[in-house]
Order: C-alpha cells, then structure tokens, then sequence
C-alpha cells in the first residue's frame, strides 16, 4: 500500500513512469538494507537446537532402517529354512520325521527322566 500511496502522491509532480522509477528504486533500496541486516545477523541459540533436533531424527531413522534390515534378513532366512525343510521332507519323508519329531521327542522324554533322579 506503502508503493502504491507513494506512486500515486509523485504521479502529478513527476509523471507515471518517473513516479514508478522512484518508487522501484526505494525498493531496492530498502532491499540492499534488509540484505544487509540478515548479513549481519548471527543465528540464535534456536538454530543450534534445530540442528541437535534434526540429527537426532536422523540418528533414529538410521536405528529404524537397521532394525528393518535385520527384520527383513531375519524372516528371509526364516524363508528359506522353511523351503529347505519342506525340500527335504519331500525327498526323505523318514528322516525329516526322525529329525523334526523323534529326536526332541527323545530329548524331553531324557530330561523328563534325569529331573524325577533329582527330585528323588
């Protein structure tokens, strides 16, 4: 409103475009000061805790994106135990038995046993 008040007031002793020329130069003028004063500025204590804040968010993004690999390479090998068990069944049936359901059988049937020896 400032440009426009100051236009319209150096119109009648100038003309338009001498009046447009002052009004575009004290706006530029203002500019260089405004320029010059963030120049001059130092950043504030807020600035400090803006960087602290985003390297903390980037040090937890970080943490995240780990833990989500290891997920991921996790349920892969999970993956990929299953289809060699599933392999392996379909080529031995027998053995896959032996080894998925006799031997932890025999396993609990033995500790069973050795904790009723120490209770007596």
């Amino acid at each position: 409103m400032t440009n426009i008040a100051g236009f319209y007031g150096l119109q009648a002793p100038l003309g338009p475009v001498w009046a447009a020329v002052v009004v575009a130069i004290g706006d530029f003028i203002l500019a260089a000061v405004v320029v010059q004063a963030a120049r001059n500025s130092e950043p504030g204590p807020e600035m400090a805790l803006a960087l602290d804040t985003r390297k903390m968010a980037i040090e937890a993004i970080q943490a995240d994106a780990r833990d989500i690999k290891i997920t991921i390479d996790t349920f892969g090998q999970d993956i990929r135990d299953t289809k060699d068990a599933i392999a392996g069944f379909v080529q031995n049936p027998l053995d896959a038995t032996v080894q998925n359901l006799l031997i932890p059988a025999a396993t609990s049937i033995i500790k069973g046993l050795g904790s009723k020896k120490d209770q007596a």
